[in-house]
């Protein structure tokens, strides 16, 4: 018995402090108005940084690995790269193929560089390669 009365005395100080903090949270959310939240001034001298930084990074790769083709491309050449792999392929087949590979990856430098750290990145990556799939158009 003294053990149900614990467990009932537990369950209750949980459920107290949990419907507590949200109260609290609840009510201070209700009192920061939409001029009280602060500008982040910040966000707009780091998207400019963070473009300049990947204009001179491409810059560099440009110098030296040459011309590089763009996202969609590379995403589906690499794509149909690893479906042929997927398949029975003779050991001639297999050197085209690594030869293929190692040409497209000298023009796709520039994948590698992507931010993917985030989830928020993770997502916009994800749905910049969705588009490539569903936009099948592309040079190279």
């Amino acid at each position: 018995m003294k053990l149900l009365n614990t467990l009932i005395l537990a369950a209750l100080a949980i459920a107290s402090c949990t419907c507590e903090t949200k109260t609290r949270n609840d009510k201070k959310k209700q009192q920061v108005t939409k001029t009280e939240l602060p500008m982040r001034s910040d966000a707009v001298p780091k998207k400019k940084a963070q473009l300049i930084e990947r204009t001179e990074l491409k810059q560099k790769i440009e110098k030296k690995y040459g011309e590089q083709w763009d996202f969609c491309a590379c995403i589906l050449k690499n794509d149909s790269i690893n479906k042929a792999f997927k398949n029975k392929l003779t050991p001639e087949q297999e050197d085209k193929l690594i030869d293929r590979w190692d040409f497209v990856e000298t023009k796709c430098k520039e994948l590698t560089t992507f931010d993917n750290t985030t989830p928020e990145e993770r997502a916009n990556y994800q749905k910049k390669v969705s588009n490539c799939f569903k936009n099948k158009d592309f040079k190279n």
